[in-house]
């Protein structure tokens, strides 16, 4: 009886943990981010059979994987590239070093790379030539690149999407959803592969797959530098004075605004619903799912896949650092990841060339430590902004969205501002719309409005405007050395600054539009992309 009694208490102990640690496992799973994929075909009937939507599924699939490829490997081609370039510089450093060495090296003394020159620049504190200063950084340019392509092909592993939306954008895409990429393989008459991109432009105003994966913001390099901005200690600072803005005006909002209408009963008490549009990496929307006193559904959006994938194993990334401990500082240390984010900056205006090498490490401890405080409900969607959140469906769903360094990014900034305006649900406290970024239209944008231009299309389309400033502090994108170094005892990067002075507003819908619209929404912008392609002379 006694043995029985041990092996019923035994066995009820083991019970327990195995349910515990069900429990935690499925805590975890949860957390991890949903990645859905809303693909628009222009053109597509949304009657084909269920054999040919499988089909076009695994047609998304295969190509979204092939696309992490090419970004992989061009990652390694520029790095390819870029010492190539190092190299022909050195051996043009050298030959106009030794054609030039009587009429530039006075007085020859010993001799310096095969050649005689002054006994002063043989000693050790002697001037290095510019062929030696070039070789010294060659070994360690070398080192850096192939330690960034590892990280790049880690960020861009392979994906499964968790669901993919299929929806029709009756011919009026920006751009055909064809392109041809250069392939090895061929087809039977010889041509070229054809392979098909369904992701949005890259950021690049007109050009095919390869200059978007390459020049554009589908490419590994820009990788590199969101992972510097948003997940490393380096980026803090700049992150702090734009998203860190957004996010106080966000919680300010939530507290003043939002309890109240909980208290009143009007809203789904389990938290606001968030709409981070451009979300890149992840970071902004992270922040906003981890804050406390916020409680919350955010859905993160953007157009290119390859930032979704690289967000998606960002954050896996962060949720597996949960499990070492602050004792544990070694096996820590250990599981951060180095890159070098200014390696391949172009060689104009620079002081040291020795800071192209400096290196940063992520996931950063904030990160670390607002994952393991909290379990954010978070998803993700890869899809065009605009062909994604126009349609019907999408009507009221959110209480807030929050957008950082997005809004130039409109090729027509109405239809952005339409959609937002559609998106947000309507009751009589409002709903609210936060921003910070700069107004510097992409290339593709049609329509470029001022600051103040763009202040009176708020207001005039129904937004109250509770905060409108443009910040008089300038930040740095990716570093605060990129605005001119923010601590006078460093040495500058660089003898030319490149910064901003963000838009800050907040703005609360108080208003639809018409009760009875003559023109659904995603009509009248279907009208819209229609009139933006004929601008563009297609």
């Amino acid at each position: 009886k006694w043995q029985s009694n041990v092996h019923t208490l035994v066995n009820s102990q083991v019970a327990n943990l195995a349910e515990a640690k069900d429990v935690a496992e499925n805590e975890i799973d949860s957390w991890k981010v949903p990645l859905t994929a809303a693909v628009a075909i222009p053109g597509y009937d949304m009657s084909k059979p269920p054999t040919e939507k499988e089909q076009l599924i695994r047609s998304i699939h295969s190509s979204t994987q092939r696309k992490l490829s090419r970004v992989s490997q061009g990652y390694r081609t520029e790095a390819e590239k870029t010492l190539l370039l190092l190299q022909m510089e050195i051996d043009l450093a050298k030959k106009s070093e030794h054609a030039l060495r009587h009429h530039l090296f006075k007085n020859n003394g010993e001799k310096i790379n095969g050649h005689r020159t002054t006994p002063k620049e043989t000693s050790s504190t002697a001037p290095s030539l510019l062929s030696t200063n070039l070789e010294k950084n060659r070994a360690l340019l070398a080192d850096c690149l192939e330690k960034n392509s590892v990280v790049v092909e880690e960020l861009l592993q392979s994906i499964v999407f968790d669901d993919i939306i299929v929806t029709s954008a009756p011919g009026l895409a920006k751009e055909e959803v064809t392109d041809t990429v250069t392939s090895e393989k061929k087809g039977i008459n010889g041509d070229e592969d054809v392979e098909k991109d369904y992701w949005g432009s890259g950021g690049v105003a007109d050009g095919d797959i390869n200059s978007k994966e390459s020049e554009g913001y589908d490419s590994a390099l820009q990788v590199i530098t969101h992972v510097a901005r948003d997940w490393t200690d380096g980026g803090h600072q700049c992150r702090q004075m734009t998203n860190g803005w957004l996010l106080k005006e966000l919680l300010s909002w939530h507290e003043n605004t939002f309890k109240r209408k909980i208290n009143g009963g009007g809203v789904d008490q389990d938290g606001i619903s968030i709409l981070v549009p451009g979300a890149g990496l992840g970071r902004l929307a992270f922040d906003i799912a981890t804050a406390t006193g916020l409680k919350g559904v955010v859905e993160a959006n953007d157009s290119s896949a390859i930032m979704a994938v690289a967000a998606r194993s960002m954050l896996a990334n962060v949720l597996a650092m949960n499990d070492k401990s602050d004792n544990d500082s070694d096996k820590k240390t250990s599981s951060l990841t180095t890159i070098y984010p200014f390696v391949l900056d172009p060689k104009t205006n620079e002081v040291d060339s020795r800071l192209r090498f400096d290196s940063v490490v992520f996931p950063d401890d904030l990160a670390i430590e607002a994952a393991r405080r909290t379990l954010p409900n978070l998803s993700y969607t890869v899809g065009d902004f605009i062909a994604t959140y126009s349609s019907p469906a999408k009507r009221g769903k959110f209480d807030a969205i929050a957008t950082s360094f997005f809004v130039d990014t409109a090729a027509n900034v109405y239809e952005y501002v339409a959609i937002m305006k559609h998106l947000l649900r309507s009751s009589p406290e409002g709903s609210v719309w936060i921003n910070v970024g700069p107004i510097q239209w992409h290339p593709c944008a049609l329509l470029r409005p001022t600051v103040d231009e763009f202040r009176d299309i708020l207001t005039a389309s129904g937004f109250e405007l509770l905060k409108w400033e443009v910040s008089t502090e300038a930040v740095g994108y990716r570093h605060p050395d990129d605005a001119g170094t923010m601590d006078p005892s460093s040495p500058p990067r660089k003898t030319r600054c490149e910064s901003y002075r963000p838009l800050r507003f907040v703005a609360v819908k108080k208003c639809d539009g018409y009760e009875d619209e003559p023109l659904p929404l995603h009509m009248a912008i279907d009208y819209c992309e229609y009139l933006g392609r004929l601008a563009w002379g297609k």
